[in-house]
């Protein structure tokens, strides 16, 4: 017989929480991988003068481009340890494993949303430029 005052390790919420995480993760993986080594490209063939934050996201690109390969080979053991210690969490503290996923898929979030405002704050530069 099962308590009834017993929770599962995950929850519908839980899930969702997971999937913000994952969708937030990719978002941020795809820019950093795809997207800001094209802009900086074009910005380093029109001469522009990169304000801080933009070279901070352009190095951070560059480190994660690197990188790559020893993160897709840390991914797999990574996956297998989250997944293990979010059931023990789970079925120690099911709120904090709900709150701790949804700080980490909004902290990815406005990761993903600090790289786009970098890489697009040389546009008033550009502008200033051809007027």
């Amino acid at each position: 017989m099962t308590d009834r005052n017993q929770r599962a390790p995950f929850g519908p919420v839980d899930v969702v929480a997971f999937g913000f995480c994952a969708v937030a993760s990719v978002l941020l993986a795809y820019l950093l991988w795809k997207r800001v080594p094209e802009q900086a490209a074009l910005l380093a063939g029109l001469g522009v003068t990169l304000p801080l934050p933009t070279r901070v996201v352009i190095a951070a690109s560059n480190w994660f481009v690197r990188l790559l390969p020893l993160l897709v080979l840390a991914a797999v053991p990574s996956a297998v340890v989250a997944v293990l210690a979010a059931l023990w969490l789970g079925a120690k503290s099911p709120r904090l494993l709900t709150v701790l996923l949804l700080a980490l898929g909004l902290a990815l979030t406005l990761a993903a949303a600090f790289v786009a405002f970098a890489m697009y704050l040389p546009v008033g530069e550009l502008a200033g430029a051809v007027s």
